[in-house]
């Protein structure tokens, strides 16, 4: 649990056994297993070959792994202006480290601050939307273990805002640190103790608590945090975490603190990271135990938490797990993992639909030597999905020690590997800059390595019509896209031509001053009132002098209205009594044949409309909506009868269930008995809540949720099911002081919790 920053050393600790047993039979075939790291890595070499190697761009740091040098770096982000920050330590043999570069690898500050005792070693940094950055170190003893968290604040010139030295359990662990559009930062974080495991606090951007929620499944059950995730509009924050066995996922209210929902189940080992879109959150880990391990992938509805599907992703040999989980502009997923097939780990990249389907699988690189474990995952805005983590080829220093060093991958949309970017020691963890560059950090002495990321080589406009055909009056979409290559020519100038007499759209794209412009995307609309073929042009002109025309057909037909029979449909269909209805009429007809005069509306109960629409002279078409309430439960047939100018009719019918109100049962907390016992200086608390239904009957096998707040504000929520007597028993103890009972739910198929009428909260002091 030492920060729960590597998931893959969880994993790693579970097959340990099998890994090292794979191990001992290559190294027992040395001859065989020679021969195939020669084929295997002649085949990794050849797939290597086919994407772009990146040069660095810049890099800084990694020049001493003593007592000298800022230590070991944890995590790295980037502030809008492409500003960057690396935590790290221990610092100068005891410290933690925020260190600060500019977009152009400029150092900007560096700052440290030291513990009262152990040594201080990185977990996350963060940027806030107005240049701060905020990051948490883990305190750790002479033996390894950490005792205490810190959390710090920095401006933008480096000045020290805030220190918070956070209360802790035993061995804690900060799973995850997110800033959101405020500048208020969240960190979630879990210790062993007393059965408040998990923890998620919020602070304001001076330090100040906001609010602190904690939960565990039992008491002393040591769960533990994995992740932390923001909803696309912020109002939600969801924490992952795990009890061996157990995933737990959790979505909090990002103002309040309120939990909405919490889901645990024994889905697999754990989870490791989560993501969230606009109605759902997804859930990565290992999904299962002992050799038969899962990359797995679990979705649950946003709004009730509900388990919506589970997808298992693995080679076609051998256990994986998922590690990191990113968001792709197009709404799918990509998950970053590893697979110990082959006796070592290799990364296991795996791509999803947001429906749970498999898009892509691929793994790299399949060599027998060191382990690969991914980091960090994301997808940039043109949809390539960026890996970065410990990765091969193995390379060798100066004395000629072999070493796995940091890797980072951009695969394409079919999962090809496009590009790669080599650093000289492992990545923990990498960040996007605002101008598509990004950087990792990872190694000694705070090492950050940036790259460039080469833009579009193609400036070929695109010309995206929709639809191309149909019939007069047809209104086209037209979507025009404008790739400049930022080697070439820059985009002047862009003309859109329709193809008729009507003038097209244009605009002066660049004035030629040196600014490029590498992806302009617009849509407009356009309408045939007349049939015919029409050739629609978009031209892009550049500075150059040259230019490029794409071209699209679109054919247009004589209008044709065909007839239709009249149409009614209601809105509801169905519901309990009284039921209003919106019932929407509709008839259309060919403008050969007879015209409609008027229609009728009977809705079945006794009572109609008519409605005129002319004096005579018809029409083609009509669609009109009426309100009607139905009064009475029962089954009615709305019909609709249109009347044309040729003195025939045709009808339309459609089918309304009213259904009585069912009443529902209530259950309600009567009463909340409380009673102490004082044991030397320690306290047992007993509270019996008594459930009984609306008419003060006791109700047995109710599900009662409720919260203990002890002495000093700690809080422990339990649940127990009521007996006999309608009475469910909950128990705490602690220090003498006032103890207070709040029930918070009370449940049970076929009733509905009264609250409002209900004993809520009951204190006792001992």
């Amino acid at each position: 649990m030492f920060g729960n920053r590597m998931e893959g050393s969880a994993f790693a600790a579970i097959n340990g056994g099998v890994i090292a047993a794979l191990k001992l039979m290559v190294r027992r075939s040395l001859a065989l297993a020679l021969a195939i790291v020669t084929l295997v890595m002649a085949l990794c070499a050849g797939g290597a070959a086919a994407a772009t190697t990146l040069p660095v761009l810049w890099t800084a740091g990694g020049l001493s792994a003593g007592n000298d040098s800022a230590g070991q770096a944890s995590s790295i982000a980037a502030d809008a202006a492409g500003n960057v920050a690396v935590v790290s330590g221990p610092a100068f043999a005891r410290s933690l480290a925020v260190t600060s570069y500019t977009p152009d690898g400029v150092r900007r500050w560096q700052q440290t601050v030291s513990p009262a005792s152990g040594t201080f070693a990185g977990n996350w940094v963060v940027a806030a939307p107005n240049g701060d950055f905020a990051a948490v170190g883990v305190n750790v003893d002479s033996h390894g273990y950490p005792f205490g968290l810190t959390m710090v604040r920095y401006a933008t010139d480096g000045t020290l805002l805030w220190r918070k030295d956070i209360p802790t359990g035993w061995r804690p662990g900060a799973a995850r640190l997110l800033a959101d559009g405020a500048g208020n930062t969240y960190l979630a974080m879990n210790s062993i103790g007393d059965g408040q495991d998990i923890q998620l606090i919020k602070f304001n951007p001076a330090g100040g608590v906001v609010w602190s929620q904690g939960f565990a499944l039992g008491f002393m059950t040591q769960d533990y945090a994995t992740s932390l995730a923001f909803s696309p509009d912020g109002n939600d924050v969801v924490l992952t975490g795990s009890v061996t066995g157990t995933w737990i996922t959790a979505l909090f209210d990002a103002a309040s603190g309120a939990r909405k929902w919490l889901v645990s189940a024994a889905e697999g080992t754990g989870t490791s990271d989560v993501v969230v879109d606009a109605t759902r959150v997804y859930v990565t880990g290992r999904g299962s135990v002992g050799v038969n391990g899962f990359l797995t992938v679990i979705a649950y509805d946003r709004a009730t938490g509900a388990r919506l599907w589970r997808t298992d992703a693995n080679p076609p040999t051998g256990s994986a797990s998922g590690s990191r989980i990113a968001l792709a502009p197009d709404g799918s997923l990509v998950v970053a993992g590893q697979t110990s097939a082959g006796g070592y780990f290799d990364w296991w990249i795996v791509a999803m639909n947001n429906n749970g389907s498999v898009k892509w699988k691929v793994r790299r690189d399949q060599a027998l030597s060191g382990d690969e474990l991914p980091a960090s995952v994301f997808v940039r805005a043109d949809g390539t999905t960026v890996v970065s983590g410990t990765g091969g080829p193995v390379t060798r220093d100066v004395l000629g020690n072999a070493y796995m060093q940091g890797v980072t991958v951009a695969y394409d949309a079919t999962g090809t590997p496009v590009w790669e970017a080599f650093a000289k020691l492992p990545i923990a963890w990498a960040t996007a800059l605002p101008n598509g560059d990004f950087c990792v950090a990872g190694g000694y002495d705070a090492l950050v390595t940036c790259w460039r990321v080469p833009g579009a080589a193609n400036y070929q406009p695109v010309l995206t019509v929709t639809p191309i055909s149909g019939s007069a009056p047809l209104t086209v979409t037209f979507n025009r896209a404008v790739n400049s290559d930022p080697n070439g020519p820059i985009v002047s100038f862009v003309r859109l031509s329709y193809g008729d007499s009507l003038a097209g759209v244009s605009g002066t794209i660049d004035l030629g001053d040196g600014t490029r412009t590498y992806t302009l995307n617009e849509t407009s609309s356009h309408t045939y009132k007349l049939p015919g073929t029409y050739t629609a042009s978009l031209t892009v002109a550049y500075t150059d002098n040259t230019s490029v025309t794409k071209t699209a057909v679109i054919n247009v037909s004589p209008s044709v209205i065909p007839a239709q029979p009249p149409l009614i449909t209601a809105t509801p269909s169905s519901g309990t009594v009284p039921l209003t209805v919106a019932l929407t009429s509709t008839a259309t007809m060919d403008p050969n044949g007879p015209l409609i005069n008027s229609y009728s509306v009977n809705y079945g109960d006794g009572t109609s409309s008519q409605f005129f629409l002319n004096f005579g002279d018809g029409v083609t078409t009509f669609t009109n909506t009426a309100n009607h309430t139905y009064t009475a439960v029962g089954t009615y047939t709305a019909t609709l009868t249109v009347t044309y100018s040729n003195a025939t009719t045709a009808s339309g019918s459609t089918t309304i269930v009213v259904n009585p109100v069912v009443a529902i049962p209530v259950l309600r907390s009567t009463a909340i008995n409380l009673a102490a016992t004082l044991q030397r200086s320690r306290v047992n608390a007993i509270g019996d809540v008594v459930v009984g239904n609306g008419s003060g009957v006791a109700v047995s096998g109710a599900v009662v949720a409720a919260t203990w707040t002890k002495p000093g504000g700690s809080t422990v929520t339990q649940t127990a099911t009521s007996g006999s007597t309608g009475v469910a028993r909950f128990s705490t103890s602690g220090s003498r002081g006032t103890y207070t009972l709040t029930v918070n739910s009370i449940s049970k198929t076929g009733y509905t919790f009264d609250s409002a009428n209900s004993v809520l909260s009951s204190s006792i002091a001992k």
